[in-house]
């Protein structure tokens, strides 16, 4: 296992576009109803995570984010 970084600033424009805008902020939007319905969040507290979000793609914020790629072998026994 390794750890990803993705660094978002306004010095990176297509990183900001790319990765916040139309990937973490797209797939955090996308889950709403799922989030709501399930009792993870509540509707105030999804507005004020997606404005925070949002927030983070303006002039002066930066967005960092960290995944991690994991590779598995799958053994056969027999």
């Amino acid at each position: 296992m390794s750890p990803r970084n993705v660094y978002a600033a306004t010095l990176r424009p297509d990183v900001v576009s790319r990765f916040s805008k139309k990937t973490f902020i797209a797939i955090v939007a996308g889950i709403r109803d799922e989030a709501i319905a399930s009792g993870c969040n509540s509707k105030e507290k999804r507005q004020k995570a997606m404005a925070d979000f949002n927030r983070t793609v303006g002039q002066k914020e930066t967005f960092c984010y960290t995944f991690f790629k994991a590779v598995g072998r799958k053994w056969m026994t027999g």
